[in-house]
């Protein structure tokens, strides 16, 4: 992980202390139960750091403030509004679409699509994932052209999903995918769930420094992959799942 000079690093820093912490005292896990002290410790400092180099207190840092403070307390589980009939649904009616019509998307639509991204969980409440719009035609299909992807171009909207790796050891490369992977998929839900059509790829080719340095993306950013978002021109045929049976290899 970069050093905590730079306030992005030491935001996310904050919060993964605070999720710590606040594990520390909800659960049962001796680690966190072991270790409360200590991390109260680091997350006075962290934040005494904030305040001193920063004019304002994000939503993020008040919380972690209460958390340092011990003013959060359990809450009743809220009950969720949509059935599970209603998500299971909306899970299996999903299905990667290639083809769009020419409307584009409305900038309410795009703003919800980025929330559902952004409520999607991240390793140790980091919340480091990062988005670049593409809606130029000539950008689309020029990345299109350099993923081999040429349908990407016919896109209303290309959403390159980023990381920023400065929040993550060298030996959490798999921990930094799986936020990514974990955002799209809550954006391609969204999206079906407001009649879009998504598709992801993951091509390596945006990952590289002179990509980046094209587009004006800072190289402490793991672009790693691209969610293409319209309405969608017609449907697919469906493959068929195999059965849970076929994927389940055991149980203990």
């Amino acid at each position: 992980m970069a050093t905590l000079e730079s306030p992005e690093v030491l935001r996310a820093w904050i919060r993964q202390l605070a999720h710590w912490y606040e594990k520390s005292f909800f659960s049962a896990g001796k680690w966190y139960r072991g270790q409360g002290r200590a991390l109260a410790r680091q997350l006075q400092a962290a934040l005494s750091q904030w305040n001193q180099s920063q004019n304002v207190t994000p939503p993020d840092m008040a919380w972690a403030q209460q958390v340092l403070d011990s003013k959060l307390q359990p809450i009743p589980f809220r009950p969720c509004a949509v059935t599970p009939e209603q998500a299971l649904h909306l899970l299996t009616h999903r299905q990667s679409c290639r083809m769009w019509t020419s409307e584009s998307l409305s900038e309410a639509n795009i703003q919800r699509l980025l929330e559902a991204g952004i409520a999607a969980p991240t390793s140790a409440n980091r919340q480091s994932i990062r988005f670049f719009l593409v809606r130029s035609a000539e950008k689309k299909a020029a990345i299109g052209a350099l993923v081999k992807h040429g349908f990407l171009a016919h896109a209303p909207l290309l959403v390159l999903l980023g990381v920023d790796s400065r929040s993550y050891h060298a030996h959490e490369h798999d921990r930094l995918v799986a936020d990514a992977a974990v955002a799209a998929e809550n954006m391609m839900l969204y999206a079906t769930a407001a009649n879009l059509g998504s598709c992801l790829i993951t091509p390596h080719e945006i990952q590289e420094p002179a990509f980046k340095a094209a587009y004006g993306i800072s190289p402490e950013i793991y672009m790693a992959m691209i969610v293409a978002v319209g309405y969608p021109r017609h449907a697919f045929t469906k493959p068929p799942r195999m059965t849970v049976q076929d994927h389940l290899i055991g149980s203990a």
